[in-house]
């Protein structure tokens, strides 16, 4: 019975060859017309087939190494290109059929590889007359655990919008246009992804749990206080420079002031005036300029201290290490505090280099967010004892003088 003949017209596997193509060099002469389309195939291939390997190294319990995985593929692609094979690359029906037959190492490869030479060699004339569709039939069994898997998008969206949305499109677009245009688009979109988690990673103002020394975001927890006079601040990412200035905007937002307007009202003789009163009626030479400046500036709402928490800073450019000096500097000129805390040890290292300490020093860093604000705090107290910052006494200057 043949059934591609009438009246079935079934569509059946066909001529199968019984010998091998001879090796022959590939015709460089396609080169310039099939540059651009192999470099498409090749990055759709490596993808296909580190997903592939990622999704059974996850599901088995093993380690995918992505430049071995390269390796391989330019091996097996270099000397097939010899013998006239299409680009080979990971099939995910073929690699979950293997699955549901039990496979477990590369032996089933040689087992594959053994048997399909002998249905070249002997068997391929008897399996001409096969149909297709129970070809397709197989692949589709043994898909139906990966389809499955659309459902992680849900998992995908709880845990993040935005990764999400990643999921979504590369979805939508490879079965909307085809596979190597959603891979494209998938990668683009997950680039301009990561270059917006980078340029605004999350702030958080800190705060201290009673009667202990961990600091932790103010708005993510109960019973967190903030210590008096400090403001602490933690960027979660890394300081360069796409982000040094949402980096100082957000440390004005969450320290509750604008820099600009501070920078506006000392300029004017308002503050020269006030200023100039204040270091008339107070030990000059004993008080700080910064604790001068403070108190003809007279904002109750400036803190005392700005603690800015480095230590989940992975990576700071030459941006980054200027912004934090223009910001130190800056904002002891409007009389804040400000020091560095948990600084890793290569970071401090790039400080130096770059100059960093050439016009800061070293007593702006400390190991912990604690070590900084006990160590202020002592040094507050110290400065009361010997009454060289005594408000009380300012206070009854100013109602007297000005």
């Amino acid at each position: 019975m043949e059934l591609r003949k009438e009246p079935y017209n079934v569509k059946i596997v066909g001529e199968i060859g019984n010998n091998f193509p001879t090796p022959m060099s590939p015709n460089w002469k396609l080169f310039p017309i099939m540059w651009d389309k192999c470099i498409a195939t090749a990055i759709v291939g490596y993808t296909i087939t580190l997903s592939v390997g990622k999704i059974y190294g996850k599901k088995h319990g093993y380690k995918v190494d992505p430049n071995q995985e390269m390796i391989a593929m330019g091996a097996a692609n270099m000397i097939s290109s010899t013998f006239q094979c299409i680009p080979c690359a990971a099939s995910l029906p073929r690699s979950a059929l293997q699955e549901t037959a039990g496979g477990k190492t590369q032996v089933v490869s040689v087992v594959n590889c053994l048997c399909i030479v002998v249905v070249i060699l002997a068997l391929g004339r008897y399996l001409e007359e096969l149909p297709t569709c129970v070809l397709g039939s197989c692949i589709a069994v043994a898909l139906v655990s990966l389809i499955t898997k659309v459902g992680e998008f849900r998992r995908f969206w709880k845990v993040s919008k935005l990764d999400g949305m990643i999921w979504m499109i590369t979805f939508v677009f490879v079965l909307v246009l085809c596979v190597d245009y959603g891979i494209y688009i998938g990668i683009v979109a997950s680039l301009l992804l990561l270059i917006y988690k980078s340029e605004r990673p999350k702030t958080y103002l800190l705060g201290t749990m009673p009667e202990l020394d961990i600091y932790v975001p103010i708005n993510k927890f109960n019973r967190v206080e903030e210590p008096k006079d400090f403001k602490i601040f933690q960027m979660c990412g890394p300081l360069n420079f796409s982000n040094v200035e949402y980096f100082s905007t957000e440390l004005e937002n969450k320290c509750g002031f604008h820099l600009t307007s501070i920078q506006k009202y000392m300029k004017s003789k308002e503050y020269k005036s006030s200023y100039a009163k204040v270091s008339q009626n107070i030990r000059y030479e004993t008080l700080p300029k910064i604790q001068l400046t403070r108190l003809a500036l007279n904002y109750d709402t400036l803190p005392k201290y700005l603690v800015i928490d480095c230590s989940v800073f992975s990576f700071i450019d030459f941006s980054g290490i200027s912004t934090l000096k223009k910001i130190i500097l800056t904002f002891e000129d409007i009389g804040i505090q400000t020091v560095l805390s948990g600084i890793h040890v290569h970071l401090e290292s790039m400080l130096a280099k770059e100059g960093f300490f050439t016009d800061i020093s070293t007593d702006h860093l400390y190991k912990t967010i604690h070590d900084a604000v006990v160590c202020l705090q002592e040094l507050e107290n110290e400065s009361k004892e010997d009454d060289v910052f005594n408000e009380n006494y300012v206070s009854r200057c100013l109602t007297k003088n000005l």
